[in-house]
């Protein structure tokens, strides 16, 4: 059971029913060429770029055959997702429009990826919404990454989770965003808002098995405007 985006003021409540509480954190990495104008980034301030890595991308669609997903360390990852979840969930959402992609390392899938892109006068901007799968491959998702942004065109990718390692990230070139920090990078855009975001959690898992959060949990990927 769990909760993302939740009021403060409620995080004593949730403590006292035993939840585990915290705080999601928001990862960037920006497009090698593209100059910022969704983001702010502070003179003299590197961008976070994609790394080098070995792992790939291969877009699924509701037609693709079932993966034999390889999870390793995270067999027991929860909440637990499916092919199925992940094609139900995003590729048969009524009004946005998602991208599914299979994460493939050494020839081997070893996570499922969802992703849309926001865009803001004309900016576009890469949201990684949800990841189910092993870390490990994350750390080689560098190319893979940047080659989504180059061809979407977009100024940056983010990914808001809790639970995954900051190594694992940080191997594919992304950076933390600190919430009181000078790099500002976006989160809402129905209306934009330039600005950073806190976003708090509150999780309850029966077995104490690890857990990972994404964005697209809860309520934080949701359309707020209709065209």
């Amino acid at each position: 059971i769990g909760v993302i985006g939740i009021n403060p003021d409620h995080l004593a409540m949730y403590r006292t029913m035993r939840y585990c509480t915290g705080n999601m954190t928001q990862y960037v990495v920006f497009h090698p060429q593209q100059p910022p104008r969704l983001a702010v980034v502070p003179p003299g301030k590197a961008r976070p770029l994609p790394c080098p890595g070995r792992a790939n991308l291969v877009e699924i669609t509701t037609a693709s055959p079932p993966l034999n997903l390889h999870l390793g360390e995270r067999a027991e990852q929860v909440p637990r997702k499916s092919q199925a979840y992940f094609e139900s969930r995003y590729l048969r959402h009524p009004f946005y429009s998602y991208r599914v992609f299979s994460l493939e390392l050494d020839g081997k899938a070893t996570g499922l990826l969802a992703t849309r892109l926001a865009a803001h006068d004309g900016v576009r901007a890469l949201l990684i919404v949800d990841w189910y799968g092993t870390p490990a491959a994350l750390a080689q998702s560098g190319p893979a990454i940047e080659g989504l942004l180059r061809e979407s065109d977009a100024e940056y990718a983010d990914v808001w989770q809790f639970g995954i390692p900051a190594e694992r990230l940080g191997g594919a070139g992304f950076a933390a965003v600190e919430v009181e920090g000078d790099l500002i990078v976006p989160t809402l855009f129905e209306p934009f808002v330039q600005a950073n975001k806190r976003l708090q959690f509150a999780f309850r898992e029966k077995n104490n098995q690890p857990f990972v959060i994404m964005r697209a949990d809860g309520d934080q990927d949701r359309p707020n405007m209709r065209e």
